[in-house]
């Protein structure tokens, strides 16, 4: 995926299997990830496997995937999720949209598969967050709407990556500790052990490095992050940022 290829693109999760016992905190690229092969094999793309699968078993088959990878491929796998924010699935080329480019995206759904039927329980942004990262429903993890913490009972599938070796990461909009914002690294990781460009809740364009952590970088009269451009360009634009990160 190419960073600038439109405005909201937020990389989010990173995992990578060491090789030795003891799991490196470094991170990939979506070039290193080969699963969709694999899946395309097991499963032909028709729109009646598709609509088949839901959210939670499409992601227990990936961790079963690279869990058994681990003693049955030379070379353990790699996973990467993207996920974006703040714009309609038909945004994207794959889907019909011109009103931006998205040529990576594109690459992604042609040389994969592409969902065709999906659906989602809320249409707001923390309960599908929520959803995603468990498998559950949302009255189950129980974030409903919007700002509500995950319960801390819930394990996700970074945790589940994590004991069987991974090195995981987080970088990006979390949205899943309450009204906390932008509020970087949250103190309960759930399983996404470098959290530390994660952050809670903002559609922030500009971000920054500092002596103190990663920040906003456009601020108002009284000093409080807002989200203006204030001047962001190639290393501080909010896509381009966390892509560098990654």
């Amino acid at each position: 995926m190419k960073k600038s290829d439109f405005s909201y693109a937020t990389p989010s999760i990173i995992c990578e299997k060491s090789n030795s016992a003891v799991a490196h905190e470094r991170f990939i690229d979506a070039e290193n990830v080969s699963l969709n092969h694999e899946i395309r094999g097991l499963f032909p793309h028709t729109k009646e496997t598709a609509m088949r699968f839901s959210l939670r078993y499409c992601l227990s088959f990936l961790l079963l995937l690279l869990i058994t990878g681990k003693t049955h491929a030379s070379k353990p796998y790699n996973l990467l999720i993207i996920q974006t924010d703040e714009h309609h699935f038909s945004t994207l080329g794959c889907y019909g949209g011109t009103i931006v480019g998205t040529p990576h995206i594109d690459s992604l759904s042609k040389n994969g598969a592409k969902c065709t039927s999906f659906y989602a329980t809320t249409p707001v942004c923390s309960p599908s967050r929520g959803s995603l990262v468990s498998g559950l429903y949302p009255q189950k993890t129980p974030v409903v709407t919007n700002n509500i913490p995950l319960d801390d009972s819930i394990v996700t599938f970074a945790e589940i990556l994590k004991r069987n070796g991974y090195a995981t990461g987080f970088a990006g909009k979390w949205h899943l500790d309450g009204n906390g914002k932008p509020q970087w690294a949250p103190e309960r990781k759930f399983g996404f052990e470098d959290n530390r460009f994660m952050f809670n809740r903002g559609h922030w364009k500009k971000l920054v490095d500092t002596d103190a952590g990663p920040r906003v970088g456009a601020k108002n009269k009284k000093g409080q992050p807002n989200y203006d451009l204030n001047g962001a360009e190639e290393k501080t634009f909010t896509t381009d940022w966390l892509s560098d990160k990654a």
